[in-house]
């Protein structure tokens, strides 16, 4: 858990990456966790920094049970404190979490493959370019609906799977622009997102 605590305390910043280790390894283990699960944990205070930081880096997201609002884009989810309060993690953040704490390094690549690997994707290493191509300047968090859809089709990939699994796997989310839709990139995939 060291490895994950180091990217989490320096690339990150994040304010508690001890207590924030263990919820994102809670999480990873089935997919979420629960706000009295978090709270089990630590105390109110420091539960909501960690949980603030996981969600500003899009390691969980807010999912509120039962709520037809639940929107698809992960930023305008409200991150709530309370009982019943459910936290997703997005899948491919799932795998790397859990690859960082197994083998000791934050390998976006490698988790991106393994995701499509796991689905059943004939050719995960076309995904694992896609992905890079989306991510090579990490201080641009957003791309475009036609970026996604030049690039699949550069790599030959059906354009609309492209966007449809790459949601599924937690890399984009939507997010409406006034009339325009954009896709925000997760975060967490920026860092170490050289493919080695």
């Amino acid at each position: 858990m060291e490895a994950l605590e180091h990217i989490l305390r320096t690339a990150m910043n994040c304010e508690n990456p001890k207590l924030l280790s263990k919820l994102l390894l809670r999480a990873a283990s089935k997919g979420r966790i629960s706000c009295d699960e978090a709270l089990s944990l630590a105390p109110i205070e420091e539960v909501r920094e960690a949980l603030l930081d996981a969600y500003a880096w899009r390691m969980l997201v807010p999912h509120s049970p039962g709520s037809p609002s639940t929107s698809l884009s992960w930023f305008s989810r409200s991150m709530l404190l309370g009982v019943g309060e459910i936290y997703e993690m997005p899948n491919v953040v799932a795998i790397l979490i859990k690859n960082t704490v197994r083998m000791g390094g934050w390998n976006p690549c490698k988790a991106v493959h393994q995701y499509f690997r796991d689905i059943g994707e004939r050719m995960p290493e076309r995904y694992v370019e896609l992905y890079r191509l989306l991510v090579k300047d990490e201080r641009r968090l957003t791309v475009t609906p036609e970026e996604i859809v030049r690039h699949a089709s550069k790599l030959g990939i059906n354009p609309s799977a492209a966007i449809a699994k790459l949601k599924g796997a937690g890399i984009i989310s939507p997010i409406v622009d006034g009339r325009r839709i954009l896709y925000e990139v997760n975060p967490s995939l920026t860092i170490n997102r050289e493919c080695k």
